[in-house]
């Protein structure tokens, strides 16, 4: 229990390093605190500390420089992620967390879009719409990631962003689902194209409000009966104005 315990404590002690990069918006060549400053500051021993230190120094995101400190290696967001991949592989993560940080985050990261997005962001997101394969539920997921990816990049916010890969990761349950069914892709699609149609006139309202209603119908897919939620949302089609993408000149 004591070892199990020990990992625990390094697992939060290395997510709090990483915490301390971002939010001191520290770039590769920095130098971290001492392992002793560390370990005052999380309120954690030395070994704890240095279990963490080792991880994210076998992950790529920290060098030890012999004699002179612990020194940000690299920022690319794979390797941020590791210790959050781990606690999804140890089943800390549920769709029900899921769905709460989707609707917390997503129609604000919609909004802060709006109002940032670059007229070639606007271009890449009315593609992704415009050549979305409604036929192919495989090409159709990976669209709707990368819409999804575009409008947090968007933000110009990385912490968005690596909220983003984490999402991005758990989300894989919800895209089997919505991909499943060609009507369920139909009401996706609509979705986005509200979207998008927001982004275009950098109304943040609209933008925000049709995230919130997107993610509603996401909720809605998964947690329908598999048996039921087809013809529920046949319903919901039938209820829709039928959207089609234009591009503002």
């Amino acid at each position: 229990m004591g070892s199990l315990d020990g990992n625990r404590k390094a697992n939060i002690v290395a997510n709090e390093i990483i915490d301390l990069i971002l939010k001191s918006d520290m770039k590769p060549g920095d130098k971290l605190p001492s392992e002793r400053e560390l370990a005052q500051r999380f309120g954690v021993g030395r070994p704890s500390v240095r279990e963490a230190v080792s991880a994210l120094v076998i992950s790529g995101i920290i060098d030890i420089h012999q004699g002179d400190g612990l020194y940000v290696s690299d920022l690319d967001v794979d390797k941020l992620m590791m210790p959050f991949r781990l606690c999804m592989d140890l089943g800390k993560f549920n769709y029900e967390q899921l769905m709460e940080i989707r609707e917390l985050f997503e129609p604000a990261a919609a909004e802060m879009a709006a109002r940032l997005i670059t007229d070639e962001q606007i271009e890449e997101v009315e593609a992704i719409v415009r050549n979305s394969n409604l036929e192919n539920p495989y090409s159709f997921a990976e669209d709707d990631r990368k819409l999804h990816t575009t409008i947090f990049k968007a933000t110009g916010n990385y912490l968005f962003l690596l909220i983003m890969q984490i999402v991005d990761n758990l989300a894989s349950l919800s895209r089997e689902v919505t991909g499943r069914y060609l009507e369920v892709r139909k009401v996706v699609h609509q979705d986005h194209i509200r979207i998008v149609q927001a982004l275009q006139k950098r109304d943040e309202k609209a933008a925000g409000e049709y995230m919130k209603q997107h993610i509603e119908h996401i909720r809605m897919i998964m947690d329908l009966n598999e048996d039921v939620f087809k013809s529920e949302f046949l319903k919901v089609i039938q209820n829709m104005d039928n959207v089609d993408l234009k591009v503002d000149p």
